[in-house]
């Protein structure tokens, strides 16, 4: 800032002269530079959050669609209830996250399904749980 304020006899008057208006110069260059630059970041990082949020968005939506056809299949007469001797059978049906994966063993799905907490009710499980 002060290279930018040299006064006479340090400099030629009209040739090489500093400005007055140098500290305000310098206070605004400081303060606009570091702003445009945070709000370049922050932009990138909220196009990626919202690239991962479409991809994410799209992926639970399918699985969804996923899980209502595999239902469809079990519960062709579609009364929402399925018997709970069907359950692991519906769940290997549907890919994970929603699901269990084909290859797990029966004690692993078994774990999967005490976790859901799903109530049996005389026999059934209902869909809308």
């Amino acid at each position: 800032m002060h290279d930018c304020m040299v006064h006479a006899p340090n400099c030629n008057p009209g040739v090489d002269c500093g400005s007055r208006l140098a500290p305000i110069y310098f206070v605004g260059f400081q303060v606009v530079g570091p702003m445009l630059i945070l709000n370049m970041v922050i932009a990138v990082l909220l196009d990626n959050l919202q690239e991962v949020m479409r991809m994410s968005e799209h992926s639970i939506m399918s699985s969804m669609v996923e899980l209502g056809e595999a239902w469809k299949q079990l519960d062709p007469s579609l009364t929402l209830t399925l018997p709970t001797s069907h359950l692991l059978g519906w769940l290997r049906r549907i890919p994970p996250p929603l699901g269990i994966p084909a290859n797990a063993s029966r004690a692993q799905a078994l774990k999967y399904v005490l976790q859901l907490n799903l109530l049996d009710r005389g026999g059934l499980v209902y869909f809308t749980e």
